[in-house]
């Protein structure tokens, strides 16, 4: 992965770390830079996109939007959620 990359990535999770602070998350990114350096799944870059994008999140959204099956959505959405990025939905 070359650096313009690596900046990117890094810009836009911290985009999204600012973004859940302003909705009253508060916490940061349980993402290090480290995990994103060791290379990370450029549609899981994409589902970071989709995120900004919209108010709510769900599976039928990320599927039809990343033309992957659903149970790649179901691991995006599972790190998502670890990531601190989204919440997990009841």
């Amino acid at each position: 992965m070359d650096n313009n990359t690596l900046d990117v990535i890094i810009k836009k999770l911290d985009a999204l770390e600012q973004k859940i602070s302003h909705l009253g998350g508060g916490e940061k990114s349980k993402v290090s830079t480290s995990e994103v350096s060791g290379g990370i799944d450029p549609v899981f870059l994409r589902a970071l996109d989709l995120i900004q994008e919209y108010d709510e999140i769900s599976e039928e959204i990320l599927e039809k939007r990343l033309q992957i099956p659903r149970d790649r959505v179901t691991k995006i959405i599972d790190t998502l959620v670890k990531a601190g990025y989204i919440e997990a939905s009841v």
